[in-house]
């Protein structure tokens, strides 16, 4: 992204959502999954540009949403996580600039931010409780046993801290 391109995302107030781990999970995984290496290569070719890019945009002021493609063999469902190690460690966001990028910025840009996004009296809130301190150590956030509780309209439904899950068994005569 050139400085006029930003300048022109900023006056529009245009949204970004670089969903860049994919492109590393597809670097790092697609030759395991067959991925030719021309694929690869330009997966790396949108990893280097997105990378500056996604900086520039975050330290310029601008709204970036925390997403991405998921559901391939190389980058399945329930990773979400490194994707918010991923922008710490390789991209340079602040461990405190993602999680907002992924709760409240992210919310903005769905106009969702009257609903969700933020802990506020009379929204919706999914609430992660974890042993550590992520803005110290985001990567506790892909540790599912770091997990405290997870709350759901003020209802613990998973973690350390929820009821185990009745399980009922019929047998059979």
């Amino acid at each position: 992204m050139d400085n006029e391109a930003l300048d022109l995302m900023l006056q529009r107030d245009v949204p970004c959502v670089p969903a860049l781990y994919f492109e590393k999970a597809s670097i790092e995984l697609g030759p395991k999954f067959g991925l030719p290496q021309s694929v690869i290569d330009g997966h790396q070719e949108t990893l280097d540009g997105g990378v500056e890019s996604a900086l520039k945009i975050l330290r310029a002021g601008g709204r970036l949403g925390m997403g991405g493609d998921y559901g391939f063999g190389w980058n399945p469902h329930g990773d979400y996580a490194r994707e918010l190690t991923f922008f710490v460690r390789e991209v340079g966001f602040t461990p405190l600039e993602v999680i907002l990028c992924a709760t409240k910025t992210g919310s903005e840009i769905m106009g969702r931010d009257k609903d969700i996004g933020t802990l506020e009296p009379g929204k919706l809130a999914d609430v992660l409780i974890v042993d550590g301190d992520v803005l110290d150590r985001i990567e506790l956030l892909e540790d599912r046993s770091k997990f405290i509780a997870v709350m759901q309209a003020g209802v613990i439904k998973a973690g350390q801290l929820a009821k185990p899950f009745p399980t009922v068994i019929k047998q059979e005569k």
